[in-house]
This record gives structure tokens, C-alpha cells and sequence, in this order.
């Protein structure tokens, strides 16, 4: 048996994913090493190891042949490798690699980014919960649950493909992932700013329909609607934090001198994203008025009603403190 030692000294001083598997035919492999790619070789990025990525820098290996002797020749033709496991992402990459992509590839290769769009908006850490939040606390209409969603998806692909320019003409200068904290941390102060002006005009609210006074009062119709630039900023600070896959995507199709793929690739997945966030927004609204109808049946209910709009901007404030803090802590 030999022992296999093996130290990744690449781009040392750069963050970045890092991860070594170990698989051998006609070996015997001990070792704390996995055999499958938690990445999928890199082109599928697990969510919930994005804020904390794999750096396995060193490795050691004992190899031992199993069934072939030492003097015995190797066969002409060694094993393919594995194929792919039929993950969207292997497909997508399969497709962009293709010398001429016919109009069926680039359908399909549309369809598939568009998919890949849908699922990543459905992963946890995209906005959602400060999104729902957000149409609950201001009594959000239909209308700003049709533009958050676009808007979110907006700031994502603008994000992807600046940061992609920022990988490919000036990543001497600096590094792109060291973009990454700074843009969290702007995206949790926008989030935190926007979650204080909501909860201090929500007990504003509440203390001047508490005070006591002789004469009634008309709600005013500004209190359904929140206004439209707090909503596109929240929306950019939603998107503005752009996602690995949808990096490594446009990355890939430059590799292959395919630009112009690469941006209607990464416009496809953020029509997914959109589509995605809108539904839910839309989900949301609905749910709200059915809660007002029920509530105006049940005292008890109502009651939860009443106070889901302050709830709803408390939860603002400690996902946009939540979300600067742990930027702020990855940069210093």
C-alpha cells in the first residue's frame, strides 16, 4: 500500500469553496475522505453551507491494489467517468458545452435556467419571510406583491453579471467573493432602516387611535399602502446578494465564448426568481383578506389581526439586524 498526501495550495489567501473526494477502481481507499461531491463538482452549491463553505486544503490517502497484479498490464480502455446524476445544473452545463446549440437546446437550456430560478427563490434566505412581512405589516395591495417579486429578480441578475465582471476583468485588484460581506451587510442596513420607519409608523399609528378625544377618526388611505420606494429598496436588498449557481452559471457560458448565452441564461433564472416571489407575494395578500374576513367574525381573531401589522415590522428589524450582523462579523 502507498500513502497519497495531497495539499491545495491554490489562490491560498482567496475564500472560496474547497472540498476533496476520494474514489479509485481496483483500489482500496482508507481514508476520512467522501466519494461523492457535495457540490456536485461544483456546479451545485448546497444552501446551507453557503454562509460557512467547505476548505478541506489537505488530504491523506492510503491506497492499496485490490484484484490486479503488480506486473499485469492496465486494460487498453479505463472506466468513463460517472455520468451525470441527472441534477438540472449537469444538464444546463451539458447544453451551454454543446459546439452548436440547436433552437431546441437553447429552448430547453431556457427552460432549465428558468427552473433552476424557481428553485433557488424556493430555498431559505431569499427575502421571503422580510418579504411576507413586509405585505403583512403595510397592508400590501396586489399590485406591490406584482412588482417586489420583478423587482428582487431585477437586482439579482444585475448583481450576478456585475460581479461577474468584476471575476473576469478585475479580480486581481480585488477578490470577488470579499464583495459578498459588504453587499450582506448593505442588504441587512436597508432591510433593518426600512423595518424601523415601519414599526415607528405602526405605534405612531396605534398611540394616536389610542389617545382619548371627543371626535372620530377617518383612517387614512396612506396607511394600506407603505409607499413605493421603501418597497423597490426592499426588493434590491432582496436580490442584491447574488447567488453562487447563478455566478458559476454565467462563468460556465463565458468559458465556452458563449456571453450572450450566459446573460439570457441568468435572465431566465431570474424570470423563475420573479415568478416565484410573485406567487408567493400574491399567496400572501390573499391570505390577509381572508384573515380580515374571519376576523371580523371572531373577536378573538381579530384581535390576532390587529396586532399582526406591528408584529410583522418587529420581524423586519431583527432579520435586517440579524442579516447586518452576520455580514459585519464576516468582515471583521
Amino acid at each position: 500500500s502507498r500513502v497519497l498526501e495531497l495539499v491545495d495550495a491554490n489562490y491560498a489567501e482567496r475564500i472560496g469553496w474547497r472540498e476533496i473526494t476520494a474514489r479509485g477502481e481496483g483500489v482500496e481507499l482508507n481514508t476520512t475522505l467522501p466519494t461523492a461531491s457535495a457540490s456536485a463538482r461544483l456546479t451545485a452549491y448546497p444552501q446551507d453551507l453557503l454562509a460557512s463553505p467547505l476548505d478541506q486544503r489537505r488530504a491523506e490517502v492510503r491506497v492499496t491494489p485490490v484484484g490486479l497484479a503488480v506486473d499485469q498490464a492496465p486494460p487498453a480502455e479505463w472506466p468513463a467517468a460517472p455520468a451525470t446524476d441527472g441534477r438540472p445544473t449537469d444538464a444546463l452545463a451539458s447544453l451551454i458545452s454543446q459546439a452548436q446549440l440547436s433552437l431546441f437546446g437553447l429552448a430547453a437550456a431556457l427552460f432549465l435556467a428558468f427552473g433552476l430560478g424557481i428553485l433557488h427563490a424556493l430555498t431559505p434566505g431569499h427575502g421571503k419571510t422580510v418579504m411576507a412581512a413586509y405585505l403583512v405589516g403595510t397592508r400590501g395591495t396586489r399590485g406591490q406583491a406584482l412588482v417586489l417579486g420583478p423587482v428582487v429578480a431585477l437586482s439579482h441578475t444585475a448583481g450576478v453579471l456585475l460581479l461577474g465582471a468584476v471575476t473576469l476583468s478585475a479580480s486581481r485588484l480585488i477578490a470577488p467573493e470579499r464583495l459578498y460581506p459588504y453587499l450582506s451587510t448593505a442588504s441587512g442596513a436597508i432591510v433593518l432602516a426600512i423595518g424601523v420607519i415601519l414599526l415607528a409608523r405602526r405605534i405612531r399609528g396605534a398611540h394616536g387611535r389610542d389617545h382619548p378625544h371627543g371626535h372620530a377618526h377617518e383612517r387614512p388611505a396612506t396607511t394600506t399602502a407603505f409607499g413605493w420606494r421603501p418597497l423597490v429598496a426592499l426588493g434590491l436588498s432582496g436580490g442584491v446578494v447574488p447567488s453562487a449557481s447563478a455566478l458559476l452559471l454565467l462563468l460556465g457560458a463565458i468559458q465556452f465564448n458563449r456571453i450572450g448565452l450566459g446573460m439570457i441564461l441568468i435572465l431566465a433564472f431570474g424570470c423563475g426568481m420573479a415568478a416565484t416571489l410573485v406567487t408567493v407575494g400574491l399567496a400572501l395578500v390573499g391570505a390577509r383578506r381572508v384573515a380580515q374576513d374571519v376576523a371580523g367574525r371572531y373577536r378573538s381573531v381579530g384581535r390576532a389581526v390587529h396586532l399582526m401589522p406591528e408584529l410583522a415590522a418587529l420581524v423586519v428589524v431583527l432579520f435586517g439586524v440579524a442579516m447586518t450582523a452576520q455580514g459585519l462579523v464576516t468582515i471583521f
